[in-house]
């Protein structure tokens, strides 16, 4: 038995030795490209020559350096022919690795404060026991949080590339959640928004758009529903739309699928509950966890991801945003926030009202880099086709949030 768990604990050791030779090669790649700020995990390495290696990364990268092997090769030559096994490769399973070390990492200070508790208990008193535990239990995460901090004078001096925008004004990188009763023409919309940004065209009749290759995630319909809308909307045959009707790989496939395809520059994910497995969406810590994971694959990666949601039944007093089904943890975590209102036709109604409530509808916005903005829209329920009808109430970018006024009638 002693014999087999020594050999595991060996085959661990290799295993963790060659995910940290690979991380290494990935941390230099993105030292190359410039992204080397979010690929810290600043903790202990299992070989303490690695951990030498990509302290002198970090060193180099500080001080205005390119890192390379030949750069590292002279900083720490007593351990050139280490040096030379790591190999530059794509950064696509950075994350990976980075989690994996660790995970490890944070595995050796636990077992280290096992080990201190089980040698003092009996001999110390409780209290001394958690003081001398608390170095172990503490020393990873602390490395983990003072990465991402930096003065005000640092971030002053760092040079941000401007928002990528998808429809300037109105969606950009980021997390964007796109809010409306079921059966009202959302799909139809969004499927607007992927064939309008894959083609470089106009959004919505009047909106322009910045091409990027688009990734639509269509989870609530078939290929031969989205074949048919897109014959109704005349969609040009363009190879930067990209679709599919069902996703198995969940969050990190999906965020290892769009580094393999860095080309894409926007997301659509329809729906919401169809892609994240949300028990229950009036949990906030059910909800924000999920949105905060698809947020981060977003920020990380500098795409536009939409996400289509429903409301909540009927109608509600007060600030239109509290319109998502769930807690106020979907809106809370979302850069930007849109609500498609369309009338529903009650019974009391005349035939030429109700015909008027088919055609028309608002689109209110909201977010972190836009200001407020609403808009009539027209609503072809025989083509599935959305257009502005007018100008829009508060001009986007005007900076104002003032306007956003009260729930939809």
């Amino acid at each position: 038995m002693t014999n087999t768990k020594e050999q595991m604990r060996r085959e661990e050791h290799e295993r963790l030795k060659e995910y940290e030779r690979l991380y290494l090669g990935c941390l230099l790649t993105a030292a190359e490209k410039g992204k080397i700020e979010t690929r810290l995990i600043t903790t202990d390495f299992e070989t303490k020559d690695y951990g030498r290696i990509y302290e002198s990364v970090l060193k180099q990268y500080r001080e205005g350096f390119n890192p390379s092997l030949l750069s590292l090769g002279d900083a720490l030559p007593d351990i050139v022919d280490i040096i030379g096994g790591i190999e530059k490769s794509s950064d696509a399973p950075i994350a990976v690795y980075e989690k994996r070390i660790y995970e490890a990492s944070k595995t050796r200070h636990f077992m280290t404060a096992i080990k201190i508790a089980s040698e003092s208990i009996g001999k110390i008193e409780t209290d001394t026991i958690i003081k001398n535990l608390l170095p172990s239990l503490t020393e990873v995460t602390a490395a983990r949080n003072e990465a991402g901090i930096k003065s005000a004078a640092e971030l002053l001096k760092t040079d941000f590339p401007p928002i990528r925008w998808i429809v300037p004004g109105l969606i950009g990188e980021g997390l964007t959640m796109i809010n409306g009763a079921p059966k009202i023409g959302k799909s139809w919309f969004v499927l607007n928004l992927a064939i309008a940004a894959a083609a470089g065209g106009k959004f919505l009749g009047a909106l322009p758009t910045i091409e990027t290759e688009t990734l639509y995630l269509a989870l609530e319909d078939t290929e031969r529903r989205i074949h048919g809308r897109l014959k109704k909307l005349k969609a040009p045959e363009v190879d930067n739309l990209k679709i599919t009707t069902q996703w198995r790989d969940g969050y990190m496939g999906l965020e290892n699928y769009l580094k393999a395809n860095s080309e894409i520059g926007l997301v659509i994910i329809d729906t919401l509950a169809r892609f994240a497995n949300i028990e229950d969406f009036n949990d906030y810590s059910l909800t924000t966890a999920p949105m905060a994971r698809i947020k981060k694959i977003a920020d990380d990666l500098d795409i536009a991801i939409v996400l289509i949601h429903h409301t909540k039944k009927g109608s509600a007093d007060g600030d239109w945003t509290e319109a998502a089904l769930g807690s106020q943890g979907l809106t809370g975590t979302t850069d930007s926030t849109i609500l498609l209102d369309r009338p529903r036709s009650k019974k009391t109604k005349t035939s030429e009202e109700k015909d008027k409530d088919k055609n028309t509808a608002t689109l209110y916005a909201t977010g972190r880099d836009t200001a407020d903005v609403i808009y009539n829209l027209k609503y072809d329920l025989d083509i599935g086709s959305w257009a502005i009808t007018d100008a829009p109430k508060t001009k986007p970018g005007s900076g104002s949030n003032d306007e956003r006024g009260g729930w939809p009638k």
